[in-house]
């Protein structure tokens, strides 16, 4: 069905999300855009299509830990947890109400997802989130309201607390960052992981400000850096920055991981 026709056609209720023939899971509809898409368009069909392509082949048999941050229903940690039975899958969402559907969609797969109620920053304590009125929020940020937002307290810690803390010498697989602007401040509340662990970082960048800084940070660890052509393919840069349309995500990954996930061949120019 055209994408004109079944945007317009959202539901409410569970359906099976299929990655592939081996790996599949299921999910709760509550009449938003993100499972709309996922449900007519199909898994990698249409939303962030070749983002969740590389962030599955990451993950694919990982026996260590995934974190993912701004993980609201759970798309990500869903897809990680079904193609990554033996991973520890950790997902940060610091909204409650969201958090509550994202443990749903957990429990309807039986996965055993850790669910931490807090924000990600670079510091440890408590921030200021804007979040809005209605009922769903694919925007919240600890960074300047949006229009119609409300400001309350959250919890917030950062990656190298809570891996260096809670999980001690635990290798990282890879952490997924969509945090609505405030990237940088992760990335910074990271550095003892990416120094000690050398994660693959899947990561929205909705700006060159915030590229800029985020280069700065992870130039010294010897990652390959790409954008992510949502229908192209990767893109290998020099520079972090958005490439159009809604190609914000991007790829920061350790050439052997890179090599190791078979990620060659989603390379933008072998697609041509």
């Amino acid at each position: 069905m055209p994408r004109a026709i079944y945007q317009h056609l959202y539901f409410e209720g569970p359906f099976e999300v299929a990655i592939d023939e081996a790996h599949r899971f299921q999910m709760v509809g509550y009449g938003n855009a993100l499972e709309n898409e996922i449900y007519w368009g199909g898994f990698g069909g249409t939303w962030e299509q070749m983002s969740l392509k590389v962030w599955v082949r990451l993950c694919t048999g990982a026996d260590n830990l995934i974190i993912d941050v701004g993980a609201n229903t759970g798309i990500y940690s869903l897809a990680a947890a079904a193609v990554a039975p033996k991973a520890k899958v950790v997902a940060f969402e610091p909204i409650s109400r969201i958090a509550d559907r994202l443990r749903i969609n957990a429990q309807l797969n039986s996965f055993d997802i850790e669910i931490v109620e807090k924000a990600v920053s670079d510091q440890s304590g408590m921030l200021s989130i804007f979040d809005t009125t209605d009922g769903f929020n694919y925007s919240a940020s600890l960074e300047q309201p949006l229009a119609n937002t409300v400001s309350y307290p959250v919890e917030v810690t950062t990656i190298d607390d809570f891996v260096l803390g809670a999980k001690g010498r635990a290798s990282v697989q890879a952490v997924k960052i969509d945090v609505e602007t405030h990237e940088p401040a992760v990335v910074r509340g990271m550095r003892d992981v990416l120094e000690r662990k050398r994660p693959a970082i899947l990561i929205e960048i909705l700006n060159e400000r915030i590229g800029a800084e985020i280069s700065r940070m992870i130039s010294p660890f010897g990652y390959r850096w790409f954008h992510i052509d949502e229908k192209r393919g990767l893109a290998e840069t020099d520079q972090l920055n958005p490439i159009g349309g809604r190609n914000w995500n991007h790829l920061l990954c350790p050439p052997d991981m890179f090599a190791a996930a078979g990620l060659e061949d989603l390379l933008a120019l072998r697609n041509q």
